[in-house]
């Protein structure tokens, strides 16, 4: 005999089916599955494996290097003998009187004149040296999560302003890649997107820079918080 409870309950009956099909059920995680799936063998797999090197040139004259200080200069061909001043083979078969002394002065003047020019051309200007960049701290990288190499310099220039200048790069490429300065108390200025992973790269640095602050330059990884490479400025 059923009781009162028995009767107030509903029966146990399967749902009807909605006549749904399986696409029409799940069609969210069939399409964002598979690119999910895409996106992380791009940053895990494929980006790693892939390379672009940047080469900048550097914003300004570069320092003054021994070719061109050794440079020759207009004024050397000065110094080569002429037509004029050349004897010729019947003067110097039949030398007379009159024509010795004519030449023998000006290839005295000419003997005293090469000392004097070849210090000019050696000796680099002024004006040369003061638009010349002067490094302030520079280091090499090293691998921290991923291998690689390449030197770090920051270079303060004539006009006052610092660049961060990166030459001979050569590291592992990644997701998000960020160009860093960091320093004591945890100090972090980000320079922005890491150009390439390999090459010579310049990063303007603030107008209110201040290179004592920052003893470190890295290459992190933003996306999921991973150091990469450091060089350790001194």
């Amino acid at each position: 005999m059923a009781t009162t409870t028995d009767r107030n309950q509903p029966s146990r009956m399967h749902k009807p089916s909605d006549g749904r099909s399986v696409w029409q059920k799940h069609w969210r995680k069939l399409i964002l599955t598979p690119i999910a799936i895409g996106v992380a063998l791009w940053f895990l797999v494929l980006q790693p494996r892939t390379a672009k090197t940047v080469d900048e040139a550097f914003p300004t004259a570069a320092p003054v290097t021994a070719a061109a200080k050794t440079a020759p200069t207009a004024a050397q061909p000065a110094l080569q003998p002429t037509a004029a001043t050349q004897p010729t083979t019947q003067s110097v078969a039949q030398p007379t009187a009159a024509a010795q002394p004519a030449v023998q002065p000006a290839a005295v003047q000419a003997t005293i004149a090469q000392p004097a020019a070849a210090q000019a051309t050696v000796a680099p200007t002024a004006a040369a040296v003061a638009n010349s960049p002067t490094a302030v701290k520079s280091g090499e990288f090293t691998a921290v999560e991923h291998s690689g190499s390449g030197k770090a310099t920051i270079f303060k220039q004539a006009d006052g302003k610092y660049i961060l200048r990166l030459e001979n790069l050569d590291i592992t490429n990644g997701p998000d890649l960020r160009v860093r300065l960091l320093g004591a108390s945890g100090a972090s200025l980000d320079l922005g997107g890491l150009k390439g992973n390999k090459g010579n790269q310049n990063y303007d640095l603030p107008a209110d820079f201040d290179p004592v602050k920052y003893s470190t330059a890295d290459i992190w990884c933003r996306a999921f918080s991973v150091q990469f490479n450091k060089a350790a400025l001194a």
